[in-house]
């Protein structure tokens, strides 16, 4: 007997050598405050707080992987990463090929406009309109909703998340769609930037973590270390983050 649980522990030794040494690769975007940023080589966010303590918990160190919304699937399904976190929607289509863990966070839809048209725009109704612009990043589940709820408003697709800002600011587009948790971030840093109705949301979904689908083990752990947490961390850093900015600002 005691043979035999001998050979069992050291079966089970090099996994064990394995999960201690090898390092947890996160795919992350970097553009999409307050829950992953990318700035001077450094990443921060609650996601980013988020994901140190999965490896915390999963006694593995962090490897950060930069990604984008267009090649997230990519780099998830290729390998690149063992888990992508930041700002990742559920969706039927990410369902069907990833694994997704429990829900993070709830969140919506809101349409972020310029504050000098805040008057101009209340609703929905109100934007999709012959002669309104919207942008929205190319890839996503911003891009995949003003496709799926525009038929009037000229639809613009631009490459990088942060490029729709700019547009926004520069009057090049009138109206952007995006989750409220950027939304309200963005309009706190960004004075020139108003979010409709923020608690009117357009949308319900939730924000998940998002793994190949070879790595079952690791979405059992992820959402068990989910339920234990309930990401109590996670939503202070994320208030802490709002806070921060509007009282910088003097907006609250």
């Amino acid at each position: 007997m005691l043979g035999r649980i001998m050979m069992v522990l050291g079966c089970c030794m090099p996994m064990l050598a394995l999960a201690a040494t090898s390092p947890l690769r996160v795919c992350t975007t970097g553009d999409y405050p307050p829950l992953t940023s990318y700035q001077n080589g450094k990443f921060t966010g609650s996601a980013i707080e988020s994901a140190k303590e999965l490896g915390r918990y999963l006694n593995q160190s962090v490897v950060f992987v930069r990604t984008t919304w267009p090649t997230l699937n990519y780099d998830v399904a290729m390998g690149h990463c063992d888990i992508a976190m930041g700002g990742i929607s559920w969706s039927k289509q990410r369902a069907a090929k990833f694994l997704l863990s429990h829900p993070v966070s709830r969140f919506g839809k809101v349409p972020l406009i310029r504050i000098n048209d805040k008057q101009r725009f209340h609703s929905l109704h109100d934007i999709d309109r012959h002669g309104i612009r919207v942008v929205e990043n190319k890839g996503g589940t911003n891009e995949a909703f003003a496709r799926i709820r525009l038929t009037k408003a000229r639809l613009i697709i631009v490459p990088k998340n942060q490029m729709a800002f700019d547009y926004l600011l520069k009057n090049k587009a009138d109206v952007m769609f995006t989750d409220n948790i950027e939304a309200i971030y963005r309009a706190r840093i960004m004075p020139g930037l108003y979010v409709v109705n923020p608690n009117k949301l357009l949308t319900q979904n939730a924000n998940v973590y998002m793994l190949p689908k070879n790595k079952p083990r690791l979405l059992n752990a992820v959402n068990a270390w989910i339920r234990k947490e309930k990401h109590t961390r996670s939503h202070t850093y994320v208030s802490y983050a709002l806070n921060h900015v509007a009282a910088r600002n003097g907006r609250a």
